[in-house]
Formats: C-alpha cells, sequence, structure tokens
C-alpha cells in the first residue's frame, strides 16, 4: 500500500476500535453496529491482500480461520438473497442451492467450504441485477469473491485458482473506497451526527477518530474571502455561493456560503481544484485551478463587481 492508503487503513482501525469500546453508546441504532462489523471484516481482508501484494502469505495462512469465517458470513448474505428469490420465483433448484448456514459451514471440510462458497457466489453474480431489491448489492457479491480467494490463498491449494499479486494490488485500494465512502461517508457519519446532543461524548470521539490521520480532514482546508470591487472601498459579498471541484471525480464538489464578512472556509481532501463563486446580484467569478496539499490551507481571494466609473 502507499502511504496515502495506510493512512486512510489506520483511520479505519482506529475508529472501528473506538465504535467497538463504546458499543453500548449506539446500541439502539439497529444498523450501527453490523456496518462496523462490515468495516472490521474488510480491514481484515485488506490486510491479508497486503500481505499476498508484498508477496508474503505466511501472515495470511495463521489467519486462516478468521478469513474462512468472514467468508462464510459474507457468502451468506448472497444465500439469503438467493432464498428470498428463489421464493418469489418458486425456483426449488435455486433454493437448495442456496440453503445453507453458518452451522452447515462449520460442518464442512477446511477444503469443501470454499467450493461450496464459491457456487453460490457464482450463483449470486448471474442473478445479480434481480438481487438488488433483495437486499444483496454488487459490493456484497464483489467482497465475497475476494474473500473466497483470501481464503484459497490462505489455504495454499495449488488445485484451486488463488488471488495473483495483480490483483491484490487492484482490489486494496477499491476496498478502502468502501470502508471511507460507502459505510463511513454515506452511512455511519450520518448516523452518528443524530447522536450529536444525545451522547456528544460519542459523538465528539467519533469525529476525533474520523480525523485523526483520515486525509482530507485535519488541518487540510480551504478558505477565503470575497469582496465587492464595486463600492468604494471594497466590501465583503454576504452569502455568495462557492463551488470547488475537485479533479479527481470520487471526491466531492464542495459548495458553501459566505458569511457576513465575505469569508469562506472548508475542510477538504488534498488535490486539485477549480471554482467558481455566484452571487445574483454581482454574476460568477472563476476561480483559478490550485493544489491542496495535505496537511495545508489555500487562501483564496475573489474579486466580484466592477469598479465604478
Amino acid at each position: 500500500m502507499n502511504s496515502d492508503e495506510t493512512n486512510l487503513l489506520n483511520m479505519t482501525r482506529t475508529t472501528n476500535q473506538f465504535c467497538t469500546d463504546h458499543a453500548a453508546d449506539t446500541a439502539a441504532i439497529t444498523d450501527y453496529a453490523p456496518l462496523v462489523l462490515q468495516s472490521k471484516n474488510k480491514v481484515i481482508l485488506i490486510d491479508a491482500l497486503d500481505q499476498i501484494a508484498q508477496g508474503k502469505t505466511t501472515g495470511v495462512t495463521t489467519n486462516t480461520n478468521q478469513l474462512r469465517l468472514i467468508m462464510e458470513m459474507l457468502t451468506l448474505v448472497l444465500a439469503n438473497g438467493l432464498i428470498s428469490l428463489a421464493g418469489k420465483l418458486k425456483d426449488a433448484a435455486m433454493k437448495a442451492a442456496a440453503d445453507y448456514s453458518l452451522s452447515d459451514f462449520a460442518k464442512m471440510e477446511k477444503d469443501q467450504v470454499d467450493d461450496v462458497c464459491k457456487d453460490i457466489h457464482d450463483l449470486a453474480f448471474t442473478n445479480a441485477l434481480a438481487l438488488v431489491p433483495r437486499g444483496v448489492t454488487p459490493i456484497d457479491i464483489t467482497d465475497a469473491a475476494t474473500a473466497i480467494s483470501v481464503y484459497r490463498t490462505a489455504m495454499q491449494d495449488p488445485r484451486k485458482k488463488r488471488i495473483e499479486l495483480k490483483e491484490a494490488n487492484r482490489k486494496i485500494p477499491i476496498m478502502i473506497r468502501e470502508i471511507v465512502g460507502d459505510i463511513y461517508e454515506a452511512q455511519l457519519d450520518p448516523m452518528t451526527e443524530t447522536l450529536r446532543t444525545k451522547k456528544p461524548d460519542y459523538w465528539n470521539g467519533y469525529f476525533a477518530a474520523r480525523e485523526k490521520i483520515d486525509l482530507g480532514t485535519g488541518t487540510t482546508r480551504i478558505k477565503g474571502d470575497v469582496i465587492n470591487q464595486a463600492t468604494v472601498p471594497a466590501e465583503p459579498v454576504y452569502n455568495a455561493t462557492v463551488t470547488l471541484i475537485p479533479q479527481d471525480a470520487t471526491l466531492p464538489t464542495l459548495t458553501l456560503k459566505t458569511g457576513i464578512d465575505g469569508l469562506f472556509n472548508t475542510k477538504a481532501k488534498h488535490g486539485n481544484y477549480t471554482g467558481k463563486v455566484e452571487h445574483p446580484d454581482l454574476g460568477t467569478a472563476t476561480i483559478k485551478p490550485f493544489l491542496l496539499k495535505q496537511g495545508k490551507t489555500v487562501e483564496l481571494h475573489v474579486v466580484m463587481g466592477q469598479l465604478a466609473q
């Protein structure tokens, strides 16, 4: 992993541990703990992928039982979706192919369980579109495939296709983005916001963990001021819309308003940006391209309006 990926992964470890240590504070939010578990399982898979990418499998094989459990749990998500779909379609063969439980998996030999999981995965892949309304996403199917490949690598079985170094390197940043974007930013962060006044200690601790090593937080900021040069002296522009557009399409566009003092200030992910400032009376001003470095602050000065003649 590169340094950016390592920092993001360290942030997820810190946040996962905080959530686990304070689980009682979020017990009333039923979807919270399962999402934290998803994040923890993805971190374990990422660690295994990183060892494979480095050409090391010793550490992977020592975690075989843990990897097996993750593989089984991810496969059960697909299996339950398939059973539900089979009920709708009255497809007895599909139901029989997916009708497994954790206890069923536990009874299987270590070199048999992955074959059953792979069969269920392949059936889910074939019916991927039909499974979406049943709660099974494409990411669920991809994660199950990754878990099966990693488990097979840990098993060191030469008869079965295992994950290759190139594929491991490709999957690592994808899974990190899934944790940060799909689990934290899209779900856990908004859930935690509901606790701002109810459990302020938890709220503060959670977002402190999220910002501790998360790239794009902390001191990485964009701030500036907007003035109207048509007045003498120039006056700050209140309630102008500032739009900051990252060059990296995976990052969000930032939209904010200037205050009565004409100032704006926001945290942002590092990268290259362009932007614009709009005001109903003063038109639009363009923000020239600029680079925001990790841990730094970029200050912008935007001028609107025309000098009085």
